[in-house]
């Protein structure tokens, strides 16, 4: 699993609702569930990412043998490498 369902996992339930609050508990477990939730929709979209970083990169392959002249080719690869390191 990567950053994304890390980071959901470890948040922290809030300080709004004291602890002498009767209604504490049922808070901590709504926020629980929903936490877990949410980092199981990260997951998938991790793997979608992954999938999408994938399918760009062999893209760019088969145009470096096609006609994309060798300008056009490089652009494309670090647009594509500076997009794909800010999702990393």
């Amino acid at each position: 699993m990567g950053d994304y369902h890390n980071r959901i996992m470890n948040l922290q339930v809030g300080e709004d609702m004291p602890e002498e609050n009767p209604g504490r508990g049922v808070y901590k477990n709504g926020h629980r569930d929903a936490r877990h939730a949410a980092a199981e929709i990260a997951a998938e979209a991790e793997v979608e990412i992954a999938d999408l970083r994938e399918a760009l990169l062999d893209m760019l392959e088969s145009h470096k043998t096609t006609n994309m002249s060798n300008g056009a080719i490089q652009r494309a690869e670090e647009r594509a490498r500076t997009a794909l390191s800010m999702r990393s």
